[in-house]
């Protein structure tokens, strides 16, 4: 009996793993179905360069698109520093005007026309500054425009200037007053140029 068991063993064996394997025909049948599955999906080459090339057209225009707005936002940002960094000056030219504006208040009147004659001038500088910056930044046509307004204001400020003073005609406070009109008008200027231009 052990010896018919040991005879019977192998071959339970060998006929069980017979069975597992597949054949060569079941591994053809198998390679075929593989095959064509792969086809199916794979479609034909004219229609996956058109694909190709509409994905292509497709991320060129989406890239030019980005760089578009990229530019874009680039100016924005830009001009809005502009205006900001500008805006942030004209503070700080209004600190360090207020030790004169101290002087040209509680002095003598030699000092005080002289500070308010230095303040004038301060603003003046910071206006020409400004009006270089927009020749930089402005359209010819716009540029042009601004230059008939600002011809206009200039007009305009020393008229009223002028006849401010005049309450004071030969006075020691007609120099004080030309100046403060002055200056307070030039610096109005500065902050609207900057507002409406930048």
């Amino acid at each position: 009996m052990k010896k018919l068991f040991v005879f019977m063993l192998p071959m339970i064996l060998i006929v069980g793993c017979t069975d597992d394997a597949p054949t060569e025909s079941e591994d053809a049948e198998s390679d075929d179905v593989q095959q064509n599955d792969d086809a199916d999906e794979t479609s034909d080459p004219a229609e996956t360069d058109d694909d190709d090339a509409s994905e292509n057209e497709e991320g060129e225009s989406a890239s030019a698109s980005t760089v578009k707005q990229m530019t874009e936002s680039t100016e924005n940002s830009h001009s809005k520093s502009t205006k900001e960094e500008w805006i942030q000056e004209l503070e700080k030219t209004e600190l360090e005007l207020t030790p004169l504006e101290t002087q040209a208040q509680n002095g003598t009147q030699t000092e005080m026309n002289q500070s308010m004659q230095k303040i004038f001038k301060q603003w003046d500088d910071v206006l020409n500054d400004i009006y270089g910056t927009l020749e930089e930044q402005l359209s010819e046509g716009d540029m042009k425009s601004l230059r008939e307004e600002q011809r206009k204001w200039i007009t305009h400020r020393d008229e009223a200037a002028e006849e401010a003073a005049s309450k004071f005609e030969d006075g020691s406070l007609e120099p004080y007053e030309h100046a403060n009109v002055m200056a307070q008008l030039t610096k109005e200027r500065c902050y609207e140029l900057v507002e409406t231009y930048m």
